[in-house]
């Protein structure tokens, strides 16, 4: 009889109520961990393996392409021309922004 009434009254004690807190998040947690796994496991490993696939595929075009090579080099050297005018160009072009500043 004893034992019963305890029972009965433990829904009074802080630390049924933390236990059984902690049992609610526990059991969240799980389920939105599980809910996460079978995104894992189904979406993003299927996004993957197309991913892999495409890359794959532009690979094989790309270097069974001399044509890819020598359209690549052509724009290096662009660039790097470019570039080389800029900083050639960039001491007249700040004289003449102050040139045109002052007047």
């Amino acid at each position: 009889m004893l034992n019963i009434v305890r029972r009965e009254q433990w829904t009074a004690f802080s630390t049924y109520k933390m236990w059984q807190t902690m049992l609610g998040i526990t059991t969240k947690q799980s389920r939105n961990h599980n809910i996460l796994a079978e995104t894992f496991s189904t979406i993003l490993t299927s996004k993957f393996t197309q991913l892999l696939d495409d890359m794959q595929r532009v690979y094989k075009k790309v270097s069974s392409s001399v044509w890819c090579l020598q359209v690549l080099k052509f724009v290096f050297f662009v660039v790097r021309a470019v570039n080389f005018l800029f900083r050639e160009c960039k001491p007249a072009a700040d004289f003449f922004c102050i040139l045109v500043g002052m007047s």
